[in-house]
C-alpha cells in the first residue's frame, strides 16, 4: 500500500507542476491561438490527473480533510471554466447547479470537522 501511496503523490505533484507550467504559458500567449488551445486543453487534462490523485489521496489514503477542500474548489473551477468554453455561454445550467451544490456540501463538512476537533 505504501508503494501505492508514494505513487499517488508522485503522479499527483508530477501533473500539479506540469500544469503551472502550461498554465504560465497559456498565459503568456495569444488568446485562442493554436498554441494557447493546445497548452490549455493540455492544462486541463493535468489538472484532472490532479483532481483525480487528490480524490484518492483523500479517500483511499486517508489523508487530510483540508486536501479534499482544496481538490473539490480545484475541479469546481476548472469544470466551470472548461463548461463556459464548451458552452460559449456563462448561463446556468443544472450541472453548474449541481458542481456548486457539491462544493458547498465539502465545505459545510470541512467545517464541521474542524470544528469537531476544536479548531475554529
Amino acid at each position: 500500500m505504501e508503494l501505492l501511496h508514494k505513487t499517488n503523490i508522485f503522479i499527483h505533484v508530477l501533473s500539479g507542476s506540469i500544469a503551472l507550467i502550461l498554465g504560465i504559458l497559456a498565459l503568456s500567449t495569444v488568446k485562442g491561438s493554436k498554441r494557447h488551445n493546445l497548452v490549455g486543453r493540455i492544462f486541463l487534462r493535468l489538472i484532472a490527473f490532479v483532481i483525480l490523485t487528490g480524490l484518492i489521496g483523500v479517500f483511499v489514503f486517508g489523508r487530510n480533510t483540508f486536501l479534499l477542500v482544496i481538490t473539490v474548489l480545484s475541479g469546481y473551477v476548472s469544470l466551470s471554466g472548461y463548461r463556459v468554453l464548451k458552452s460559449k455561454s456563462n448561463a446556468v445550467n443544472k450541472w453548474d447547479i449541481a458542481l456548486a451544490i457539491v462544493s458547498l456540501i465539502v465545505l459545510a463538512y470541512f467545517l464541521y470537522y474542524f470544528q469537531s476537533i476544536g479548531m475554529q
